[in-house]
Order: structure tokens, then C-alpha cells, then sequence
């Protein structure tokens, strides 16, 4: 009986030290969520110029979404939610800064990411990994080597 009551409290102390690393590990990840979708915009300067990365950015969009566009305007570029978990689909939007330019940002969303909490879900990994390379691989897609 001893023995048991043992490895029962052995069982609840690791998993305490999981529960801990996982929750280390997801404060660890959204911080870099939110700094990779701060990361993930860019300015233009001229109705011209913005115009050519708006484009492009629609290209980015259509190439990397899950699922296809169901809205775009002059200012807005939306995705449909994906039916399966661990999709990703985009939104983009284009907003006018005073000066004639624009700033233009991406946002990756995931199905399956976040549990009702607001914690991790079943499929936080990979969709934070596919958000990661999705808003990092805008700003080179945006400004090519030249």
C-alpha cells in the first residue's frame, strides 16, 4: 500500500513538472508569436509603391493560405477558417498613413491553436511553427534582396 501511495505521489510531482515546462514553453512561444506579428508588416511611402506591395501581398495570401480568399478590397484581404484543425488561414489589412503611404500587415491564424482557456490546444505546436514561418517569410517575401 505504501509502494502505491508512493508512485501515485512520484506520478503527481512529474506531473507538475510537466505541467510547468508545458506552461514555460507557451509563454516562451507567444512571445515570439508577438513579436514575429509586430514583425510582420511594412510601410510603403507612395500610393504607387503600395499599391505593388498590396498586390504582392494578395499573392503571399493566396500561395500560403489553407483556404482560399473570401474577401478582398482595397484595404482588407481575408481567408475562410479552415474545416480541419491545424490549418492556417490569413488576413491581411492596409491602413493609410497620413503622409499618402500605407502600413500593411499579416496576421496567421490557426484552427485547433488555443483550447477554450484561451491556453494551448491540441495543435499549438504546429500551428505556432507554421504562424512563425508564415509572418517571418512576408517581410523577405515583401523586400527582396536586391
Amino acid at each position: 500500500m505504501k509502494r502505491r501511495a508512493l508512485m501515485v505521489g512520484v506520478l503527481l510531482a512529474l506531473g507538475a513538472c510537466a505541467g510547468a515546462e508545458r506552461a514555460g514553453t507557451f509563454r516562451t512561444t507567444e512571445t515570439q508569436l508577438l513579436a514575429m506579428r509586430q514583425a510582420a508588416s511594412l510601410q510603403c511611402s507612395t500610393p504607387p509603391e503600395c499599391d505593388r506591395a498590396w498586390s504582392r501581398t494578395r499573392r503571399y495570401v493566396e500561395a500560403r493560405s489553407s483556404t482560399r480568399i473570401t474577401r478582398a478590397s482595397a484595404d482588407l484581404i481575408e481567408t475562410a477558417q479552415p474545416y480541419l484543425a491545424g490549418e492556417v488561414y490569413l488576413w491581411a489589412s492596409r491602413t493609410a498613413s497620413g503622409d499618402g503611404g500605407a502600413v500593411i500587415r499579416l496576421k496567421a491564424m490557426c484552427r485547433g491553436m488555443y483550447d477554450s482557456n484561451g491556453g494551448p490546444g491540441w495543435q499549438y505546436d504546429a500551428c505556432a511553427r507554421k504562424i512563425l514561418d508564415m509572418e517571418n517569410g512576408f517581410q523577405s517575401y515583401e523586400n527582396p534582396p536586391r
